[in-house]
């Protein structure tokens, strides 16, 4: 092969130096043209935006119209309805439904039942109904004053009327436990008044002692024998100073109960003021004084006691003092009075507290008077109940006696003759229905 065509045959390289076609410089030229007019006619992109808020779902709307209607149906407005029903048991579930919506407008609406000459105010059980709905109110005006007015015309009820009484007591209660401070002043007020309402209030507000005892001891008034009495009750010893104040500046029967009251909370300073008017010459302040001895020094106190018995102005006084602080020390002084001449009423007393205190020679005084048709029960029941093994010797040897009967009325007329029959005559009367045939059958 020739270097001719050699030379056809291989590509020809372009020397260093050499210039680039004209074409060839044109088409690149042509396309740069066009990729930057199709550069300028592309928009921008806009910068991303936050997606807008979702609106909330719409409510659905409710006309006046419509919601007095559903009211109607099923609260305050179903409620009037019942109310207004000439039924009682209708008016009852209308203010059953009244207590149980407790709002606003339902208590209210309570409180407006009660207003003289509405119907529920004549049904004392639609009454009780309004009284515990409106009790956890009681600390508003409006209910509290409710509650408290038909604590007061309960109160004039005849005795024996139950529902009256329960009426009363609830009303009391919700006073007491929701009343507040101004509860407790009128729940005060109704103890110094005294009456089925005192009794009421005062078990209501043992049952929830306030929180404020001023309010019960009442700062701007003199201190009453019924309240002094319930704060020695409570056991607060916040009421400390009211009742000393009471001793030295109060009224006589004030003074008297708070003495005792103080005695009750364990004031050291009552023992020493007893002991000063156990040599007064008053009668009720000698009582006062053994009372008070009898909490504070009890073998002290039952010693005073003793030395009252025989005293007819102190007599009666000083047999309450026996029941309640039994003890062997008044032994001596019961004895003559369980006998005639003593009134039955004072004998039957005595018999009991001799039976309770025991001490030398009450089983035979006692035992001497299951004959006496008067006495007999209250002897045969002191016997049974006596402590001791003595005073059930006392009784098995007198049952034992061919001769010898209880009175009818105490079911007892069956003669034992021994002391086997005589437990088997005893032991079945502890499982009477009956109290007192349980307390004979005791041994």
């Amino acid at each position: 092969m020739s270097p001719a065509a050699a030379d056809t045959r291989t590509p020809s390289r372009r020397p260093a130096g050499a210039r680039t076609p004209r074409w060839r410089a044109g088409v690149a030229a042509l396309a740069l043209a066009l990729c930057a007019s199709a550069a300028n006619a592309q928009p921008a992109r806009p910068p991303r935006r936050p997606p807008p808020p979702v609106p909330p779902p719409p409510t659905p709307s409710i006309t006046v119209h419509e919601a007095g209607d559903l009211r109607g149906r099923f609260g305050i407005g179903a409620a009037e309805k019942l109310l207004a029903s000439p039924d009682p048991e209708t008016r009852l579930r209308g203010l059953r439904r009244l207590a149980a919506i407790d709002t606003p407008q339902a208590i209210d609406l309570l409180v407006r039942s009660q207003d003289a000459g509405m119907a529920t105010v004549r049904d004392p059980r639609a009454r009780l109904e309004a009284i515990r709905g409106l009790a956890p109110h009681a600390s508003e005006d409006g209910p509290r004053q409710t509650v408290l007015r038909t604590l007061a015309e309960a109160s004039v009820a005849a005795e024996g009327d139950d529902l009256a009484a329960l009426l009363r007591d609830t009303a009391a209660l919700a006073i007491a436990r929701f009343g507040g401070p101004r509860g407790t002043e009128a729940l005060a007020g109704f103890v110094r008044q005294g009456g089925s309402a005192a009794r009421a209030a005062a078990a209501a507000l043992r049952a929830h002692p306030p929180e404020a005892i001023d309010a019960l001891a009442g700062a701007r008034s003199p201190l009453s024998p019924d309240v002094a009495t319930l704060l020695g009750e409570l056991g607060d010893l916040r009421a400390i100073p009211w009742l000393r104040r009471a001793v030295r500046q109060g009224e006589p029967r004030a003074r008297l109960a708070a003495l005792v009251a103080l005695a009750r909370l364990g004031d050291a300073e009552a023992g020493l003021i007893a002991r000063g008017w156990a040599t007064a010459g008053d009668p009720a302040a000698k009582l006062a004084a053994a009372q008070a001895l009898t909490i504070v020094s009890p073998a002290e106190g039952r010693r005073l006691v003793a030395t009252l018995l025989p005293d007819a102005t102190t007599q009666s006084g000083a047999l309450e003092l026996a029941l309640a602080a039994p003890g062997p020390e008044l032994a001596a002084a019961l004895t003559p009075l369980v006998r005639e001449p003593t009134p039955l009423d004072a004998r039957r007393l005595a018999i009991t507290a001799l039976g309770r205190s025991g001490g030398t020679g009450a089983e035979t005084a006692l035992a001497a008077l299951l004959g006496d048709a008067a006495v007999a029960t209250e002897a045969g029941l002191a016997l049974a109940l006596m402590p001791g093994s003595a005073a059930r010797r006392a009784l098995e040897a007198v049952l034992a006696e061919p001769s010898v009967r209880w009175p009818s009325r105490t079911r007892s007329g069956v003669r034992v003759t021994s002391r086997a029959r005589c437990r088997a005559h005893l032991r079945p009367r502890s499982t009477g229905s009956r109290p007192g045939t349980r307390a004979r059958g005791t041994s």
